[in-house]
């Protein structure tokens, strides 16, 4: 089995080792108290987060560039998909409670279920009025290892 802390550090090292652009940081949980209190994040998130957060993170993937959110800006983050644009706190028709969004691929939100054992991860195509997630990993520790 794969183990969270070894799949956030092999994605890091073959970020780095591929040259990309790309910092991360270890982000107590402390720092993420208002975050928190707005998003639920999961213990896999958190785990991560303190591991290794990504801060700037873009990387080529399939024919588009995923892009990793900081955990400092995820409440940020979640507007035009969690809530609507200027009505942050009340969850959008058709959006789980329990989804937060990790990252994205042009503007298609990366979602992590956090209600979820091992928080899987999903990708839902925007623009479609509504919400449909289509499963991108079965766990957190495989989204970072993929």
């Amino acid at each position: 089995m794969l183990s969270l802390e070894s799949a956030a550090r092999e994605l890091m090292d073959s970020i780095q080792r591929a040259g990309l652009p790309a910092s991360f940081r270890p982000v107590r949980n402390e720092e993420l108290a208002s975050t928190v209190n707005q998003i639920p994040l999961s213990t896999d998130l958190l785990k991560w987060y303190e591991i290794g957060a990504p801060m700037d993170v873009e990387i080529p993937w399939s024919a588009e560039t995923l892009k990793l959110c900081s955990p400092l800006s995820l409440v940020e983050s979640q507007e035009g998909y969690r809530w609507n644009v200027g009505d942050r706190g009340r969850i959008a028709d058709g959006w789980s409670d329990s989804w937060v969004v990790i990252g994205d691929c042009i503007s298609d939100p990366i979602i992590a279920h956090t209600d979820k054992i091992e928080t899987p991860i999903s990708m839902a195509v925007h623009g479609k009025g509504y919400w449909d997630p289509l499963s991108v990993a079965p766990s957190l520790a495989v989204f970072l290892s993929v």
